[in-house]
């Protein structure tokens, strides 16, 4: 090992070596630079670009100079500046949300966005400190990494009300075969073994008398990716099209959220729904679903309303559409309601997981006089979540808009198993960007996880029906203003997850473990660049 590191001492690849003594030997303002950039790249690997390999560099990087900082919080500074670039590039869009009044939340644009990334960024900042306190090197520093990583992520699913966004297993969104796995393990399986495959590569760097099992756990790694895939393939080759026979009619009205928030217009937006709704082909339909709030008024106390807007209900049928509905007492729900064909409604939920800051301001006795709950003026959470029945239709799980994002919380679990997953939402908020293709991205791993096929209306898209597989048998694309026609696909029986839940996690985690136990556990080693400038962070 060469005073400099050693690295370039290694019998492979010299550029490789060459890159990560580079790589690891940045101090600085340039170390800074390097990891908040790389977990930007991260984020290409996400929807709607797809581009998996970007985890390679990215993760790589980040594990040599983990490796290579000198103190714990040295390791600290790094992993919570890459999760500030990952969330960053990847959440950025949400700041789209405070230009619908720009008037009036402009001052709140790059705190809603900037916090919101460096906050999320410490649970990364964590992964690294921890991964650097545990003192192994080489293999084993990889698997701790990613059972760190997954605890990470887990842990931000709950934590503060939970923001599961981005979850790396989402990567494969478009690759049907690797979402199969999700039927098992849920996407905490696929963020595994994808981070696995990306992170074992940084030790091909080291020598391999330094390192024992470099190799070993490449092939390991990139085995497991290539087992999953071809589980998946299988998995489809046997997939049963059958659909249930029910009809379903999915309105996506694309009225920009600037407009849809101005009161006058709105029985013209609601009339445009009816309209669109009433399209050669209603005959048919069984099932007419409108977006989240796709009409803001209380249906509960505008009877005359409620019958205008039935018109839209098939006469075989029902008609889906979010409301807001508000109790005598004055609390106010995000709410979805069932209504027939003769005005009554016949079931309603109120959604549980509120947005904080968009729906409701989190402790409001220290921040109401800000005066941010963008969406609406603070709402009330529903009671939980709930399988509601569709009288002579069968049974819904309902979620509105982010709720969907949640592994294992998408269905009741005090209630019987329902038929399929029924999502309304409204990305309207943040237009053209990212955002959207994410929240689809989420709603078809619930799909998979749970085997239940998955309607999901939205205001501006992606509207669309998935089937039980997580295969797109249908749908709208942004800002296409259409119906969509389609026959809802067969539910499978319970999947692994769906009865597990994230029970698999520490399943995955006891796997990975043992999977450290294999190899080279050294404490306290010497590090990759054990000779550091004063400025290194």
């Amino acid at each position: 090992m060469s005073a400099s590191g050693g690295i370039a001492a290694g019998p492979i690849a010299p550029f490789f070596a060459r890159l990560a003594t580079w790589v690891g030997g940045l101090s600085g303002w340039r170390a800074w630079l390097t990891a908040l950039l790389c977990g930007a790249v991260a984020t290409l690997a996400l929807p709607p670009f797809g581009m998996v390999f970007c985890l390679i560099p990215a993760f790589v990087a980040l594990m040599w100079q983990i490796d290579a900082a000198t103190k714990a919080r040295s390791a600290f500074v790094i992993g919570w500046l890459f999760g500030s670039g990952y969330f960053l590039a990847g959440l950025y869009w949400v700041g789209i949300a405070m230009t619908v009044d720009f008037a009036r939340f402009w001052w709140f644009l790059p705190i809603s966005v900037g916090a919101l990334s460096s906050g999320l960024g410490l649970f990364i900042g964590f992964v690294a400190w921890a991964t650097w306190r545990t003192g192994f090197r080489g293999p084993a520093q990889a698997i701790v990494f990613v059972l760190l990583w997954l605890f990470a992520e887990w842990l931000r699913s709950w934590l503060l009300s939970g923001f599961p966004w981005n979850l790396l297993g989402t990567v494969w969104s478009e690759v049907p075969a690797m979402l199969q796995l999700a039927s098992l393990t849920g996407v905490w399986g696929l963020s595994a073994v994808s981070l696995l495959a990306a992170v074992s590569l940084a030790g091909l760097a080291w020598p391999r008398a330094e390192v024992p099992g470099r190799l070993r756990i490449v092939v390991i790694s990139w085995g497991l990716l290539f087992a999953v895939f071809v589980f998946g393939v299988l998995r489809l080759a046997d997939a049963d099209e059958d659909p249930r026979g029910l009809k379903v009619r999915l309105v996506q009205p694309s009225v920009p959220q600037s407009l849809k928030r101005n009161p006058s217009l709105a029985i013209e937006h609601i009339q445009g729904l009816i309209d669109l709704s009433l399209k050669p082909g209603i005959e048919e339909a069984n099932l007419v679903v409108w977006p989240e709030t796709a009409v803001p008024f209380n249906l509960w106390h505008d009877r005359q309303l409620l019958h205008f807007i039935s018109r839209a209900a098939p006469s075989s049928g029902y008609l889906v559409t979010g409301a807001l509905r508000y109790q005598d007492d004055g609390k106010g729900f995000n709410a979805l309601h069932v209504i027939a064909e003769d005005g009554r409604i016949v079931g309603s939920y109120d959604k549980v997981h509120l947005v904080p800051f968009g729906e409701y301001t989190p402790l409001n006795s220290l921040f109401g006089w800000m005066d941010i709950a963008v969406a609406g003026p603070g709402l009330s959470s529903g009671p939980g979540l709930a399988t509601m029945a569709l009288p002579g239709l069968g049974t819904a799980s309902p979620l509105i808009c982010y709720e969907v994002i949640f592994p294992a919380a998408v269905t009741a679990s005090n209630a019987e198993r329902p038929g399929f997953l029924l999502n309304l939402t409204n990305d309207a908020w943040f237009g053209r960007s990212s955002g959207p293709y994410q929240h689809f991205a989420s709603a078809k791993l619930r799909a998979v996880e749970e085997g239940l096929p998955l309607i999901r209306a939205a205001n501006n898209g992606i509207s669309a029906i998935v089937d039980s597989y997580g295969v797109i048998r249908a749908a709208l694309a942004l800002d296409e203003i259409a119906v969509l026609d389609g026959t809802l696909p067969a539910a499978l029986p319970p999947t692994l997850f769906a009865r597990l839940g994230n029970w698999t996690l520490p399943i995955i985690a006891a796997l990975l473990a043992l999977l450290a136990c294999t190899f080279d556990r050294s404490r306290r080693r010497p590090r990759a660049f054990p000779i550091r400038s004063e400025g290194y962070p």
